[in-house]
């Protein structure tokens, strides 16, 4: 896949043609992949021209970009919008009353900080899992798209990819760590990427595991999905700190931040400033 500029911008009204073509596109990604899928297959199976999408698109690679954008926007707005009334409630909060809050020298999270922490989980992990199961939206199809990023090698594609999250990445570790006291940046950082994990493979199981599980749970839904998903990250984040893990220095921690993105992606760095309190913790 050819490098793409780093300012894509989601196309925000689509016309019924360029829908046409992206579900298209998810249909036959899913199903074959991305080498495998060339422009000619994605227009017969849209019943439009290549000339169309050039016109709508650029290339195959701006069609990629798009069909990604399509879906993860809508899931990093309401990430982002969910952490912010979530972080104005609890403000307003401790206006309110002094001791609603914690100190951030504590190495243990009050039953307060619990309840935040489940809710930072449940903000971060509901979105993608909800759209995992709207299959008449075409949501559990795109997540079938989105296991090709990892298990496809095309490293342009995964740096786009993940360039998307810039801003949740930031705006989640640092409320993770306001709330979990107790961890070291380093040890935080390795429960933020288990997270990540349990949430992909969740979203990402295969059918005759999911199928497995309904059997055993006929009466499961997406919502307790969710339920059980926040219950089991936030059990293995509020779990002692292992006195093996070692402290870490917030100058390390921007470096090993970092590592969540492309070398190249031109993404800021933390500043000490926006390092949570439990960070300057040595």
């Amino acid at each position: 896949m050819a490098n793409q500029s780093k300012q894509t911008q989601l196309i925000l009204t689509w016309t019924e043609t360029q829908i046409g073509i992206l579900d298209a596109a998810e249909r036959l990604f899913a199903a074959q992949g991305f080498g495998s899928t060339s422009l000619r297959m994605i227009v017969a199976e849209a019943g439009v021209n290549l000339a169309g999408v050039n016109y709508h698109f650029g290339s195959k690679e701006g069609l990629i970009q798009q069909m990604f954008l399509r879906r993860i926007e809508p899931i990093n707005q309401e990430r982002i919008q969910s952490l912010d009334e979530l972080q104005q409630s609890w403000a307003a909060s401790s206006r309110k009353s002094a001791s609603t809050g914690q100190s951030s020298q504590s190495q243990k999270v009050s039953r307060t900080g619990q309840l935040r922490l489940k809710a930072i989980i449940r903000a971060f992990v509901e979105p993608p899992l909800l759209l995992s199961h709207d299959v008449a939206g075409g949501g559990a199809q795109f997540m079938q798209v989105l296991g090709r990023v990892f298990t496809e090698p095309d490293e342009a594609l995964f740096e786009f990819f993940v360039r998307q999250f810039d801003e949740v990445v930031h705006r989640y570790i640092e409320a993770l760590g306001s709330v979990l006291v107790h961890l070291s940046p380093s040890e935080l950082l390795w429960r933020f990427q288990f997270m990540l994990g349990s949430m992909a493979h969740t979203i990402s199981m295969p059918c005759k595991m999911k199928d497995t599980l309904l059997r055993v749970d006929p009466t499961h839904t997406a919502e307790r999905e969710v339920m059980f998903l926040v219950d089991f990250v936030a059990g293995g984040m509020l779990a002692p700190s292992n006195p093996a893990c070692p402290s870490t220095d917030k100058i390390i921690i921007k470096d090993v931040f970092n590592a969540f993105l492309p070398d190249d992606s031109g993404s800021r760095d933390l500043k000490s400033s926006e390092l949570p309190s439990s960070f300057n913790q040595t």
